[in-house]
């Protein structure tokens, strides 16, 4: 019957209905029939739009729907027009679709219900009906998605996969196994699918067999993964290890005891452990393993390792470097030959990751020369029996020059300024560092104008004739950009305003990128904070920016108990209580002392940095000081008021002043001391007012490698202000680093002072000058370099003095933050009835170790005295760690 009515078919619905007679040797072909709809409104639209809605949702489960015009059509031609169970079939089966369905949707008040009955042209099967109810018209899609699956359940039956299970795992989540199948829950079982499941679930290494078993349920198929685990490995053991210690094998390797035995992690730890190897020059180690079985279920898995000699890089060589020495091209590279401190620098490793680094840096270098059609080729990489032989061929092409260098676009500023920012300059070498330099100029300059999103392009025309590179810088400034507001996360303890007055840009105010890399400084220098993220992202307008700024807060209290030693003081111990961030408004209070052999001191400070809500720091302590001398002892105590203000930010230049009254008893004055030592027994008062300037540049404050500490001070004593003693002090800092090659850096210092006492006031010895010592002089020890008194020979101090030091520092362990330092001092200690004579200085040389160490900064320098004096050594050792712990 079906090849008759096919035919009939043909004849009578004519051609449109070829395209889709395809479908009939498909076994999930469904027939959907035009629904009834009984509501007392008018919801025609449903009668199509209830098949339509099934149809988008059946087909997604890939039952192939018949075109619903084409139902249409067959009812027409069948005279059909009350629709039945008897109708649905024999219009399935004109179309010989297996599966046919029809239905109604009623409303009655305000409840929706959908009901469907599925008939099947295939005798075996019957006809099944199916209801879903919901509230009113916005319910009706939600009735389509509840049928759905249960369609999908009779067109399917027992193909459908409805249970998935795994048996014999032991160790090895059941959900783990399942996560990597490509079969789920209801989809369809499809044998192709289940070998690919079998095959991803042996690659996952952990299983010797796998299996799948079926199980037919009423309302579909189980699937159960049958798996069988890998042993346990009980052992890893290693051979042939010396050069390599066995942690750090054991961390590369990074297969563990009790662990399943799985071939991926062995075949990884495998390389990952020649890689080790590889790192540290044993480029011929041989890695190999085995596993044996001890008893059922368990292994031993042995690493054998034959490590083979140490191999550095001998030789590095170019090809067609016609331009540049091969010791030029050297110093571009990471990558080094061994040298005669390999072992201290690290030198002559074979790291290809840093090699094919090297490559790029190698053609950056070309083209920062003008050689812009360079070509750094693959290297030849031989290993010898003395070592690794490295050639680079290269390629260099010629030397290309600056042509013309333009301007154009949206100008904000004169384009005489603009050029000025310019590096590339016509007729010059081209280097492309330099067009970079010069687009970022640009862009940062129209950034601190406001203009947070410049175009700038520079737009190259390559002249190969006359090996020029013209460039075009077109600008193009977009919008003007203000900060619409700031917001503040991250901050609990810490008060929004304390964040929030270290930013110097402001709401409503301009973009400025100068502005957000100052306000991320000034919030890092608090010390507040562990993070600071300062994010941008889109106002209420193309022309405004939200800026977010979310901090990470630290601990900021500190109770710290140290102990070290001086080559002056002998052992120190020291104890220090701050807090950095009090009651979280920034303030800074501590309490600290310290102990040594010849001094004891005792202070606590209070500083407020935002006195009166402005940039006024101000600073009240107290003090107790006492210290033995080399001819009296002074036992003070005393309070200090001082204020700092940022008089120009954008230069870093600070003002300060500070008021400072201290008390001091003068005693243990030996008998046969100068006279002007003996007068200074008893008690003395100083009260005195210090002001001054400093900008201070320094990137930092222990192992400074740039930037610059420059200040002047004022002192004045006495006077109007009392106390026993009065002179005015002056003096003058100025010291620079110099950064220089290989992490190398200068440093270059000098220091000049006066002191004067006023007419009719006492100058106490103490208040005068004296050198000698880490800090100043070194190869001389602490203020021995002084005036003397011309009968006994005492150091009585000096009226002015002046010293210079020049510094190289270079890394010995980087890593560590180990430096090594050679100095040249030069300076002197002058009596009041002397000027400063620049032909009569003290002269030493020297060397030493600085080391950022766990316990502090640590000072190691020995000094030469060029001129030692009778009484004075040829060299002083001069050494100190521990001030904080």
């Amino acid at each position: 019957m079906p090849g008759r009515i096919s035919i009939r078919m043909v004849m009578a619905v004519s051609l449109v209905l070829v395209p889709l007679l395809s479908f009939a040797a498909d076994e999930n072909v469904l027939l959907i029939l035009p629904f009834d709809v009984h509501s007392e409104e008018d919801m025609s639209q449903f009668k199509q739009g209830i098949p339509g809605q099934f149809q988008e949702q059946l087909q997604r489960e890939g039952i192939n729907v018949l075109d619903l015009a084409l139902t249409q059509r067959v009812l027409s031609y069948l005279s059909i027009e009350t629709i039945g169970e008897e109708e649905a079939k024999q219009a399935a089966e004109f179309l010989e679709a297996p599966y046919g369905m029809y239905g109604s949707l009623s409303f009655v008040g305000n409840v929706a219900s959908l009901d469907a009955t599925l008939v099947s042209t295939k005798e075996s099967r019957p006809s099944i009906r199916l209801f879903a109810q919901g509230k009113g018209v916005e319910d009706v899609p939600k009735l389509v998605r509840e049928l759905s699956p249960k369609i999908v359940m009779y067109v399917f039956g027992n193909r459908r996969v409805t249970e998935l299970d795994v048996e014999g795992n032991k160790r090895i989540e059941k959900e783990a196994i399942l996560a990597v199948v490509v079969t789920k829950k209801g989809s369809l079982f499809s044998l192709e699918n289940t070998n690919n499941d079998i095959k991803a679930i042996y690659e996952m290494g952990y299983f010797e067999d796998v299996r799948v078993r079926k199980e037919q349920l009423d309302e579909g198929l189980k699937l159960i993964f049958e798996v069988k685990e890998n042993p346990t490995i009980v052992e890893v053991k290693y051979v042939g290890l010396d050069e390599i210690k066995e942690s750090d094998a054991e961390d590369a390797f990074n297969v563990k005891a009790y662990s399943i035995l799985n071939e991926n992690k062995l075949k990884a730890g495998m390389e990952s452990l020649k890689e080790l190897y590889r790192k540290d020059g044993y480029l011929k180690a041989e890695i190999s393993y085995k596993v044996e079985p001890v008893k059922e279920g368990e292994v031993l898995v042995v690493v054998d390792v034959k490590e083979g000699e140490k191999i550095y890089i001998r030789k590095i060589s170019f090809t067609g470097n016609n331009a540049f020495a091969a010791d030029d091209l050297k110093e571009v590279m990471d990558t080094s030959e061994k040298g005669i401190l390999y072992w201290l620098f690290k030198t002559g490793k074979l790291e290809m990751p840093k090699l094919e680094n090297d490559l790029e840096n190698l053609s950056s270098f070309y083209q920062n020369h003008g050689y812009i059609r360079v070509k750094v080729g693959r290297p030849d990489i031989k290993i010898e029996d003395d070592g690794i032989y490295i050639t680079i061929p290269i390629e260099e092409g010629p030397q290309y020059r600056f042509g013309q260098v333009k301007l154009e676009g949206d100008f904000i500023k004169p384009e005489e300024e603009l050029r000025a920012l310019l590096t590339s300059k016509e007729g010059e070498v081209y280097s492309r560092e330099q067009v970079r330099a010069d687009v970022l100029a640009l862009r940062e300059t129209y950034n601190n104008e406001g203009y947070a999103f410049p175009d700038v392009d520079p737009i190259q025309d390559t002249n190969d004739e006359k090996l020029l590179v013209n460039i075009n810088y077109h600008i193009k400034k977009n919008n003007i950009i203000r900060f619409e507001r700031i917001n503040v996360g991250g901050n609990i303890k810490t008060r929004d305003k304390v964040v929030r007055r270290e930013l110097v840009v402001f709401e409503q105010g301009l973009f400025s990128a100068k502005g957000l890399r100052k306000s991320s400084q000034n919030l890092q220098r608090l010390d507040f904070f562990e993070n600071v993220d300062i994010n941008t992202s889109q106002g209420s307008s193309e022309d405004t920016l939200i800026l977010q700024v979310d901090v990470t807060e630290k601990k900021t209290g500190n109770l710290a108990v140290g102990a070290g030693f001086s080559s002056n003081e002998g052992i120190v111990t020291n104890f220090e209580i701050q807090e950095r961030n009090f009651m979280g408004y920034g303030q800074r209070l501590g309490l600290s002392g310290q102990i040594g052999g010849k001094s004891s001191q005792f202070s606590i400070k209070l500083t407020e940095p935002w006195l009166f809500d402005i940039p006024l720091e101000t600073t009240v302590g107290l003090f107790k000081l006492e210290r033995e001398y080399d001819d009296f002892t002074k036992d003070s105590w005393g309070g200090s008021l001082s204020a700092k203000y940022p008089l120009y930010r954008a230069w870093d230049v600070d003002v300060w002043g500070t008021y400072q009254f201290e008390s001091a008893d003068v005693t243990d004055v030996d008998e046969d001391a100068s006279i002007l030592i003996r007068d200074q027994v008893g008690h003395h008062t100083t009260s005195a007012v210090t002001t001054g300037l400093r900008r201070d540049t320094r990137n930092q404050v222990f192992l400074t490698t740039e930037g610059s500490d420059n200040w002047i001070s004022v002192e004045y004593a006495g006077g109007p202000l009392g106390g026993s003693s009065g002179f005015v002090k002056y003096i003058l800092n100025s010291g620079w680093y110099f950064p220089f090659v290989w992490d190398t850096s200068f440093f270059t210092r000098g220091r000049i002072g006066y002191i004067q006492r006023s007419e009719g006031e006492e100058l106490l010895l103490y208040e005068k000058f004296y050198l000698g010592g880490l800090n100043n002089l070194r190869g001389f020890q602490v203020r021995k370099v002084s005036p003397r008194d011309p009968i006994t020979g005492d150091r009585i101090g000096g009226d002015k003095f002046v010293f210079f030091n020049l510094e190289f520092r270079f890394p010995i362990i980087k890593e560590a933050a180990i430096y090594g330092i050679g100095f040249f001092d030069v300076g002197n200690v002058y009596p009041d009835d002397e000027t400063y004579d620049f032909t009569n200085l003290r002269r030493s040389v020297g060397g030493g170790i600085r080391w950022y160490s766990p316990l502090g900064p640590l000072r190691l320098e020995w000094g030469y005295n060029l001129a030692p004096e009778s009484d004075e050594s040829t060299s002083v050792w001069d050494f100190t760690i521990g001030y904080g712990f």
